[in-house]
């Protein structure tokens, strides 16, 4: 087996074992989905706050914002 084939195995496991270990931890801490759900719409506001703080203060220095190409 070529170390790749074990790389791409271990994520494959990795990523199927990945729910279940998010699963396990939120059910010992405590928390039920809907104080998870305050926790990450909290996290979602901040990035977000982040994001257009980095917009304003880009747009203000005259930089200007690339933007997608069109199809």
């Amino acid at each position: 087996m070529e170390q790749s084939d074990l790389v791409r195995e271990l994520t494959v496991a990795g990523a199927k074992a990945s729910p279940i270990a998010g699963f396990a931890i939120a059910h010992i801490s405590g928390w039920g989905p809907q104080d998870w759900s305050y926790v990450f719409i909290g996290m979602y506001a901040a990035a977000q706050t982040a994001y257009l703080i980095w917009k304003w203060r880009r747009e203000a220095k005259g930089k200007s914002i690339p933007s997608l190409p069109s199809a």
